[in-house]
């Protein structure tokens, strides 16, 4: 299904590539979809090292302004494959970590990781 950012609606939708998942809802409570974006960046200093973020959007009149990320994985850390939003503000991240004989391309404990949402700013926080 494809939405423009601007519709408002009570359900989500996703955008799931390779790299990054978008996921669009309002989250906010102001009839605009605003956007969760679980994302990766490599290379870092020519290496292949990688990190993964969770950035959040607003919609403030039809636009999506930045409201908060934080680095949720990286490379011999957790590999994070997914995340949901739980309303009101909880988010969940699918996420892979490793056991102790675990090589570094192969994470094999799976488990969730919880980040809680300010409804009116989408800052994100840790669980408690």
């Amino acid at each position: 299904m494809t939405r423009t950012m601007s519709s408002a609606s009570s359900f989500w939708s996703v955008l799931k590539t390779d790299v990054r998942k978008v996921v669009c809802m309002d989250i906010s409570g102001e009839g605009e979809d605003d956007a969760l974006v679980l994302y990766t960046l490599e290379g870092f200093e020519g290496g292949n090292a990688w990190t993964r973020y969770l950035a959040s959007f607003v919609s403030r009149n039809g636009k999506l302004e930045f409201a908060d990320e934080k680095r949720v994985g990286w490379k011999n850390y957790a590999t994070v494959t997914d995340v949901t939003f739980n309303p009101p503000h909880e988010i969940d991240l699918t996420i892979n970590t490793y056991a102790p004989t675990d090589g570094s391309c192969c994470p094999s404990i799976t488990g969730i990781e919880k980040y809680t949402i300010d409804p009116k700013t989408l800052r994100l926080g840790s669980w408690k």
